[in-house]
């Protein structure tokens, strides 16, 4: 029996992580649905623990061990999907932070992952890809 995949972008996945985040509780019970996640988001939340303000900063090795301790698997577009997702954003002008949103959602639908997300301003790039995501 195969189970659906289920993904979460950067703003669930940063609020799981971080205990002192306003939606940390909300985003921590999301993602125990969650057993893909896209390599951008990886990224893009090592990122953001290691570059936090003060003492919210995450120390690089602390942050790695916590994103490697994810049993989760890591999903990626083919490189023509990489072409075909510049494309698409390019016909609706779409351009900016946009970008990394499309990823996202093209890792997504390349492997028909349902996405869990806090980013509403995202929404019109998964919506582009036909991506399902449900907002927490």
């Amino acid at each position: 029996m195969n189970v659906p995949l289920v993904s979460c972008d950067t703003s669930v996945l940063v609020a799981a992580l971080l205990p002192a985040h306003e939606a940390h509780e909300r985003c921590r019970a999301a993602v125990r649905r969650v057993n893909a996640v896209p390599s951008q988001v990886l990224l893009e939340t090592y990122r953001v623990l290691t570059s936090l303000p003060g003492r919210d900063r995450v120390p690089a090795q602390q942050a790695a061990e916590a994103l490697g301790a994810l049993q989760w698997r890591v999903l990626q577009p083919q490189l023509e999907d990489t072409i075909v997702l510049i494309a698409k954003l390019a016909r609706a002008g779409r351009g900016g932070g946009a970008v990394y949103d499309a990823h996202i959602a093209a890792s997504c639908a390349a492997n028909g992952a349902t996405l869990v997300t806090r980013d509403r301003r995202a929404a019109p790039s998964y919506a582009l890809f036909d991506v399902a995501y449900e907002l927490v």
